[in-house]
């Protein structure tokens, strides 16, 4: 299917404390449904810190990945998926320097 497209949401504390320079676009996780993996891809106009983390409907961490050092380019992040995660919604939220982008998948 066609992968779903999402917009970040700035964060009005981070620019009010002047931390915010970088803003995050072309955002798109797919597919999704998923089964075995979860792809990620944004574009960041600056350097940031960003912090990648997966959450099952029940608030439990599934996944958290730091890439370090991320300067203003294009990114792709695959999340392997197979294993133990059952059927259900899940929670994949992307935080940045100036903001935040999240959005909910399904396992099948």
């Amino acid at each position: 299917g066609q992968p779903d497209t999402f917009s970040a949401r700035e964060d009005a504390d981070s620019l009010k404390n002047g931390t915010a320079g970088t803003s995050l676009r072309r955002f798109k996780v797919y597919p999704n449904p998923f089964t075995t993996y979860i792809h990620v891809t944004f574009e960041l106009t600056g350097s940031s810190l960003v912090t990648l983390e997966l959450y099952s409907s029940t608030g439990q961490l599934i996944y958290h990945k730091n890439p370090s050092g991320l300067t203003a380019g294009k990114y792709n992040i695959n999340i392997p998926t197979t294993g133990t995660l059952p059927g259900q919604t899940y929670v994949l939220r992307l935080m940045y320097e100036g903001g935040l982008a999240s959005t909910k998948l399904i396992r099948n």
